[in-house]
């Protein structure tokens, strides 16, 4: 993250300044070195760093296994499920949205056609309707995969089968789980949060206020909007900062609290519904 984000901010933030003043597209796209650079290598980074970190944790949840060292740092079969599992997930995700997207928008035109013409109103909640079920049936389908990497720890597996046959029939129960669990989460990581975003808030005050006294110069406000907050990020994350290194420390806590707490909840929802706590 030291390495990474600075410059990332820092491209952000020039091809932010060259939007704004009409520059050429070329220049603006010649600025994408570094975001893509970086973007790159947060995700490789994730590929090996966030197994370790799941699966360390679901196997002392699950199995009762303990490192022994105060770090854990391993990549064995267990590691390579969880990434399995994580790139099978991404691969769905994607194809999810896609379908999902395609699906939503052929059966919104077809309603907008069919009863636009007699009553714009039933076509808006029509279409309203449909955008409710496609959320529903997210929600549903992001609970029955919510165990993935329990299962592949669990059932030394991917885990894609036995998440989806474990949760079967459990989708309410789960839901209000995982919505305790991120509550409790949310209110827990307020305090690194402020320290990340703090200043937002004052810039978001700023702007609605702005807004409200001269509504025609809202997009121009908006511009004004998302420079500053580009700005803030990218002080943020300038290595010469005193506040940098706080920030590095308030993330990567952030990040190992956040994973290893979730773990912690889906070993535990994983154990009660295949069995293990039943049986």
């Amino acid at each position: 993250m030291a390495y990474v984000m600075p410059p990332m901010m820092q491209a952000q933030l020039q091809m932010a300044g060259l939007e704004a003043s009409g520059a050429d597209p070329s220049e603006v796209f010649a600025m994408l070195g570094p975001v893509i650079k970086g973007t790159g290598l947060i995700f490789v980074a994730s590929l090996l760093l966030y197994p370790m970190m799941i699966a360390g944790v679901l196997k002392h949840v699950i199995r009762g296994e303990a490192s022994g060292l105060p770090l854990y740092f391993q990549y064995g079969g267990d590691e390579l499920r969880v990434l399995l599992a994580y790139i099978l997930i991404f691969i769905i995700a994607i194809v999810a949205v896609i379908a999902g997207g395609l699906g939503f928008g052929g059966l919104s035109a077809v309603v907008g056609v069919a009863l636009g013409s007699v009553s714009p109103e039933a076509a808006g909640i029509a279409i309203f309707l449909l955008a409710l079920v496609a959320i529903i049936v997210s929600i549903w389908f992001t609970l029955r995969l919510s165990l993935v990497f329990p299962a592949a720890i669990g059932a030394r597996s991917v885990g894609i089968a036995e998440t989806w046959q474990a949760t079967k029939g459990s989708t309410i129960g789960l839901f209000f789980f995982w919505l305790i669990w991120l509550i409790f989460l949310a209110v827990l990581m307020t305090p690194v949060s402020l320290l990340m975003v703090g200043g937002f808030f004052s810039v978001f005050s700023e702007f609605i206020s702005a807004a409200i006294a001269d509504p025609s110069a809202a997009d121009q406000l908006s511009e004004e909007f998302e420079r500053r907050i580009l700005e803030m990020q990218a002080n943020m994350w300038d290595r010469s900062n005193p506040g940098f290194w706080l920030v590095m420390l308030g993330s990567w806590l952030s990040l190992i609290v956040q994973y290893g707490l979730t773990s912690v909840a889906g070993g535990v929802a994983w154990r009660y519904l295949s069995g293990e706590e039943r049986g």
